[in-house]
């Protein structure tokens, strides 16, 4: 559960940060948080609640239900979806369904087994997987 206090301060510091980024750090200066106190939680629906990997962690078998306690700590947070993807996913990862010759251009080799294994994590903390796809590469 998150406070809606710190869900608030995290809006507000994500759009004073906006604005810095933006070059207009003169104008996020001048700005104004309220906190009202009078509001201090809300509940946020377990669909709302994820986390989010480079595919590199896939590629170095990582998700696995069988092993460590990475599921235990998951389904403790109570994580229902994870995004695979990132930088990884565009420079550097290969997609290897068969037998075909790894590229020199590749560091992180994908497979179905470990598709396979990412299905069995997310099953076993009933979740939900987004997963990018690199089609240069397909």
């Amino acid at each position: 559960m998150m406070t809606r206090t710190a869900w608030t301060c995290s809006v507000f510091a994500a759009q004073i940060g906006a604005l810095a980024v933006s070059g207009s750090a003169a104008r996020a200066a001048d700005a104004v948080v309220t906190v009202d106190a009078s509001r201090t939680t809300v509940n946020l629906v377990p669909e709302s609640v994820g986390l989010s990997y480079e595919m590199r962690t896939v590629g170095e078998a990582g998700f696995d239900s069988t092993t460590g306690n990475e599921a235990a700590i998951f389904k403790t947070l109570g994580v229902h979806h994870i995004r695979i993807g990132g930088n990884t996913v565009d420079y550097g990862t290969f997609w290897q369904a068969g037998d075909q010759a790894v590229p020199t251009w590749a560091s992180i080799i994908v497979t179905p087994a470990d598709a396979q294994r990412v299905a069995g994590f997310a099953k076993a903390i009933d979740a939900r997987v987004a997963w990018a796809v690199n089609w240069h590469n397909l």
